[in-house]
Order: C-alpha cells, then sequence, then structure tokens
C-alpha cells in the first residue's frame, strides 16, 4: 500500500497509475492521505507552506463558509499555522475558517484598508494577530 503526501485536495483518494515494463502493464494503486493546497472559495484557492508555516490564500474574493459541520481544508494544519496572507483583495472571510487557529501571530492583506473594513465575515477569527496591509502594521479590529 502507497500513502502520498500531494500538493492539490483535488487529488486526494484513490488513484492508479500504469507501469509497463518490456510489453507488460501493471497498474499501481495509491492513496492520496494529505494535501497542502486546494479550493476554499468561489474561485478561492489556498496553499499552506509548512517550512514558512504560512496559509496563503489566492485567485479569488469569496471564501466558503465552514460552520455546517464541515472543516475547513487547512483544518489539520491549525497548530502549524503562524501566517495567514491574503495575496488578492477577499470581500468574505468564511465562517470558522479559521476555527481552532490559535497560533495566528500575523494576518498580511493585499488590499487596502477600506477594502479591508468592508469585508463580511468573522474578523474576530484572528484573534491578537498583528495586521499588515500594503505591508503596514494597523489595527486588526
Amino acid at each position: 500500500e502507497i500513502k502520498v503526501r500531494y500538493f492539490d485536495s483535488s487529488y486526494l483518494g484513490e488513484h492508479r497509475f500504469t507501469i509497463e515494463y518490456f510489453g507488460y502493464s501493471a497498474y499501481v494503486y495509491y492513496t492520496v492521505i494529505e494535501a497542502f493546497s486546494g479550493v476554499c472559495g468561489n474561485p478561492l484557492r489556498w496553499k499552506f507552506d509548512v517550512e514558512s508555516r504560512t496559509l496563503e490564500l489566492f485567485g479569488g474574493n469569496r471564501m466558503y463558509n465552514y460552520n455546517m459541520g464541515a472543516n475547513a481544508p487547512w483544518y489539520e494544519f491549525r497548530d502549524l499555522i503562524k501566517t495567514v496572507k491574503f495575496s488578492s483583495p477577499i470581500s468574505v472571510i468564511g465562517e470558522d475558517a479559521f476555527k481552532d487557529c490559535d497560533q495566528i501571530e500575523a494576518v498580511y492583506y493585499r488590499g487596502s484598508i477600506l477594502s479591508w473594513r468592508r469585508i463580511t465575515g468573522d474578523k474576530e477569527q484572528f484573534g491578537d494577530a498583528k495586521l499588515y496591509i500594503q505591508n503596514k502594521l494597523h489595527n486588526l479590529h
């Protein structure tokens, strides 16, 4: 049995590939058990860098809600996430998206202070983390 860590959650689950050797073919089955990136909105995406402990969100502006029993796709990394980086402006932060992410120390937002104030959703999820807008420190709440 092969278990694989992959970098895109769309590959989670069971897969197979074919090995051909001197005219013979064989299937190799494997299961992707952990992902470090994926989709978290329409069309918002995420990726987690283990080394820098940074969760980056990019490519869209509306995050899914995670308050109906489903955890955010990065939930398994909740104790590792130190930094959240919004690489593109966002309009909605999903409910419970950062539930139990108690280690977050800094939030980086690429948009303006005005667009940060217009974001709907629970920004209180970031607790006492420092907020950097355009790399300048601001008051999170």
